[in-house]
């Protein structure tokens, strides 16, 4: 029918300018549809913690989730903020520059629920998913208002080379403070000046485990905070360790945690969670050490712990909330959890 076909897929003949015309039309076709996949789009700021965190959430954003993220359209802007979070999320909201999605820890979330400063979570299956506790820590009239992403508690993490050294049994599932206390002591005794026991904090993220043993609540009946017997015992107990030898306060050997001072060999304990291991790993990748329970309050039986916990949060004033969503949902995920644990 046709003579021959032209190098644009015409044929010479009275079809040509149909046919210029067809392909002109497909062009700007095209055109339109990559525009609005353009504009569909969006781009989400995000923020966590500083430190070892970064490098568990750029390896799900650029590694472990990036299909997932490409295939909800999504692009991501990541900023870790070292020094304190919650100074820094606080003033942002306040100033309106807060990111589209964010951290909020467990110990100060309820001070941007209440300010209606989050957006509650959309997906209906999340909140059925989750251990009750870690819901309603998150939940504020009845509405889960953010997308925990882990939980963890504390343990007692020990330096075996430094207790091979001082001759003192490790730490262990029996102790009762007591017990931990006079390990403690022993190794101090035994190694002197060199190192401490344990390292003390002021702050009840670390105490409130011991107190929380002694049988204490934060909180009585009339929704009152009382510093009972129990609590006043269990205070004497953790201050009265560096009264004895067998711990020092953290900032005076020039730390501002336990692992610090467990890690640069300042002490033989660190009381903390999980997190301590991408630390320990990286500041003393040669230091052989273990994990204990934390003792048992020697009157009462009873061990005590905290569950510490961080959400993604969306900002309530975000103009692309409905992709933050959808962003939390995906770093909230099972395979994102696969991959972290």
């Amino acid at each position: 029918m046709y003579a021959h076909t032209s190098t644009n897929g015409c044929a010479d003949s009275d079809w040509e300018e149909s046919c210029v015309n067809f392909f002109l039309a497909l062009l700007a076709s095209t055109a339109v549809i990559g525009l609005t996949s353009a504009l569909a789009a969006e781009t989400l700021r995000i923020a966590g913690f500083g430190g070892s965190d970064p490098a568990v959430i750029i390896n799900l954003l650029d590694n472990v989730l990036a299909d997932e993220i490409a295939a909800a359209g999504i692009t991501v802007e990541y900023t870790p903020i070292d020094g304190d979070f919650s100074q820094f999320i606080l003033n942002a909201l306040s100033a309106g520059t807060a990111p589209n999605l964010f951290y909020v820890d467990i110990f100060w979330s309820d001070a941007i629920f209440s300010a209606g400063q989050a957006a509650p979570v959309t997906d209906a299956a999340f909140g059925p998913a989750l251990i009750p506790t870690i819901a309603a820590a998150f939940s504020r009239d009845g509405q889960l208002m953010g997308y925990p992403k882990d939980f963890n508690t504390l343990a007692i993490h020990h330096n075996v080379d430094i207790f091979d050294e001082a001759a003192v049994e490790y730490p262990d599932a029996d102790d009762t403070w007591d017990d931990f206390a006079a390990k403690l002591t022993a190794v101090h005794t035994a190694l002197g000046d060199e190192v401490a026991g344990m390292c003390l904090v002021a702050d009840y993220a670390r105490f409130g485990a011991f107190a929380l043993a002694s049988g204490w609540t934060p909180f009585n009946a009339e929704g009152k905070t009382v510093l009972d017997d129990n609590f006043r015992r269990a205070f004497a107990f953790y201050t009265g360790l560096a009264e004895t030898g067998a711990a020092v306060v953290a900032a005076d050997v020039g730390e501002g945690w336990t692992g610090g001072c467990m890690g640069a060999e300042k002490a033989a304990v660190a009381v903390e969670g999980a997190w301590i291991i991408g630390f320990l790993r990286d500041s003393a990748p040669s230091m052989v050490w273990g994990t204990a329970p934390m003792p048992i309050d020697t009157v009462s039986g009873q061990r005590g712990n905290l569950i510490f916990t961080v959400a993604w949060t969306v900002n309530a004033n975000s103009p692309v909330a409905d992709a933050a969503q959808t962003l939390a949902a995906i770093l909230t995920g099972v395979k994102a959890q696969q991959a972290v644990l």
